[in-house]
């Protein structure tokens, strides 16, 4: 028993060990597909998926707008180059009932700016934090691998 413990507990090491080294990320939450992506340096572009760092805490999120973009917030809705961005209503409260914040934004993002939203419509996202750096926010291009639906 002891052997089996110490093998499972030297794999789960060694598992850790290699997801850290091949930029592995597992996404857990239904604001994007669930399932494993890895995550690699390169151009950003609207439709990517992204992972980066918004106060201590990681996400994984869709690509809606870039440098040289307009964003705007009109009526409770996100606008990129005048066009309605599909499920983009923004909420007032969480699933949980927590108030959300609310932002006031419009202009042309600057190089190195993104705008992120989450493929579930409640998601926490550029509607709530606003938008990113992407070297302060330490965003990284992610490619699905394996995912799955929950549905």
């Amino acid at each position: 028993m002891k052997k089996f413990i110490f093998i499972m507990i030297l794999s789960f090491i060694f598992l850790t060990i290699l997801l850290y080294l091949c930029n592995i990320k597992i996404n857990t939450t239904k604001s994007m597909p669930i399932g494993i992506y890895q995550t690699y340096n390169n151009n950003i572009l609207p439709g990517d998926i992204v992972t980066f760092n918004y106060q201590n805490v990681n996400f994984l999120k869709k690509v809606v707008a870039v440098a040289g973009d307009y964003v705007e917030i009109k009526n409770s809705k996100i606008f990129v180059n005048h066009k309605l961005i599909k499920d983009s209503q923004i909420f007032k409260f969480d699933s949980n009932h927590n108030a959300l914040p609310t932002l006031s934004f419009s202009g042309v993002l600057k190089n190195n700016e993104i705008f992120v939203l989450g493929e579930h419509i409640k998601s926490f996202d550029s509607r709530y934090f606003g938008v990113l750096d992407i070297q302060k926010n330490s965003v990284k291009k992610a490619k699905e691998i394996l995912t799955w639906s929950d549905k």
